[in-house]
């Protein structure tokens, strides 16, 4: 799917004065938003204690399938370059869902066809704290040994301290999780440069191949910007 950023509708939605920088997009990055609101008069990354990292803005899961229970079962003939969000054929074979078990009838535990998965399951949320790269990883290594059908039930990931350093980590989270639908950032405040930023990330990590669902970033305020 053609997750590539997108500059030129960027620049329509936001000032251009947050657009002209002169930095490379990715290295522009606003501070975290400090634990009990207000704003934080230095430009370096702020490390938060578990304890006073702020809490995610409440908002709905995001609705999976659209209620069809063949979602994801069969292949979609634009592949990458479908650009429909509610699309609900399957892009890469990471998301693809098996068809027997889809009508009830598949029971195969090592089942080669697709995921084992139903929709009212993709349910769940795994935060991590990027800024804690041992606790990190050790989410990851927790999770990587799930099977891909339990694995496929996280629909959201919950991500503080974001930087451009940590895409290696990004990068196997990603890969952890084909059914992840949207990235929320609960410590970082809605910017253009940040927003670039990730559509970046989205590219350079080949996401459409890894997280094809992946489709929104949501900021401290509960605000919500497409990714593609």
């Amino acid at each position: 799917r053609p997750l590539a950023p997108r500059p030129h509708r960027l620049a329509q939605q936001w000032p251009a004065a947050a657009m002209a920088t002169g930095e490379p997009s990715w290295l522009v990055l606003p501070p975290p938003v400090p634990a009990g609101g207000g704003s934080s008069s230095s430009s370096s990354c702020c490390v938060f204690s578990a304890a006073k990292l702020p809490p995610p803005p409440q908002r709905q899961l995001p609705a999976v399938g659209g209620g069809n229970a063949e979602w994801n079962v069969y292949r979609c003939s634009e592949g990458k370059r479908c650009e429909a969000a509610d699309c609900n054929l399957w892009h890469s074979d990471s998301e693809r869902r098996c068809k027997d078990f889809a009508r009830g009838s598949c029971a195969k535990r090592d089942c080669k066809e697709g995921l084992h998965v139903a929709l009212a399951d993709v349910n769940q949320i795994v935060t991590v704290d990027l800024d804690k790269p041992i606790e990190a990883k050790a989410v990851l290594q927790a999770n990587k040994g799930k099977s891909v059908n339990e694995r496929a039930r996280v629909v959201r990931l919950v991500l503080y301290g974001f930087a451009w350093v940590r895409r290696q980590l990004l990068r196997d989270i990603f890969e952890v999780f084909p059914l992840v639908h949207e990235v929320m950032l609960p410590d970082r405040t809605r910017d253009a440069n940040l927003l670039v930023a990730w559509c970046d990330l989205i590219e350079e990590l080949d996401c459409a191949k890894r997280a094809p669902r992946m489709r929104e970033i949501i900021f401290s305020d509960g605000h919500a910007e497409a990714l593609w």
